[in-house]
């Protein structure tokens, strides 16, 4: 399993969210060669588009390493409103 990384301080998670975390990374890693392989992946921690989510992307030249983001309210954005 890939090992993880905030891109910020630390966030504390309830014990649901940290399975549901890590559940995902396990898939992740799973289906992945390289951490640096996955684009971006978003991890919903509440279960809806309005709740608390985790941002999960590789970097390029870093093969073990995922990176997390976290998002207490998320602000979506339709790609048919991006200019």
């Amino acid at each position: 399993m890939f090992k993880t990384e905030w891109t910020h301080p630390p966030v504390t998670l309830t014990n649901a969210q940290q399975a549901t975390l890590d559940k995902e990374i396990e898939h992740i890693s799973d289906e992945v060669d390289y951490a640096s392989d996955l684009i971006s992946n978003v991890v919903f921690l509440h279960g809806s588009t309005s709740g608390p989510i985790i941002a999960v992307e590789g970097y390029d030249g870093i093969p073990d390493i995922l990176f997390l983001t976290y998002y207490e309210t998320p602000d979506w954005e339709e790609l048919n409103d991006l200019d």
